[in-house]
């Protein structure tokens, strides 16, 4: 039996938003919808929204523009900055995934 984690709101609406953009659905530029928008969209409130694109932020998905708006962003593991948080957030393989950049990055570095 696998242990089940709960999830909280702005997780749930941050692991959508992150799979829209890994599935091409969200491509690197796009604009995303306003924070007013995504709520009613989703169903949650604003600050629920308002913390999941800054999880978003934090892993380098998206780039808030202060009057402009929030945009995606290119989709590389190797520019990533990883919060704690924003670990949980990834499966199994893009954890892999992710490792494997590291260990790469890290033999690169020592030959």
């Amino acid at each position: 039996m696998e242990v089940i984690r709960k999830q909280n709101i702005c997780e749930l609406v941050a692991n959508d938003i992150k799979n829209r953009i890994k599935t091409g659905e969200l491509k690197p530029g796009d604009k995303l919808e306003t924070v007013e928008q995504l709520a009613k969209n989703y169903g949650v409130g604003r600050p629920s929204i308002r913390e999941a694109l800054s999880t978003l932020k934090g892993m380098g998905l998206v780039e808030m523009r202060h009057g402009e708006g929030t945009f995606v962003q290119e989709y590389d593991y190797s520019h990533f900055t990883f919060s704690q948080n924003s670990l949980l957030l990834l499966n199994h393989k893009e954890l892999m995934d992710l490792f494997e950049v590291r260990k790469s990055s890290n033999q690169a570095l020592f030959h």
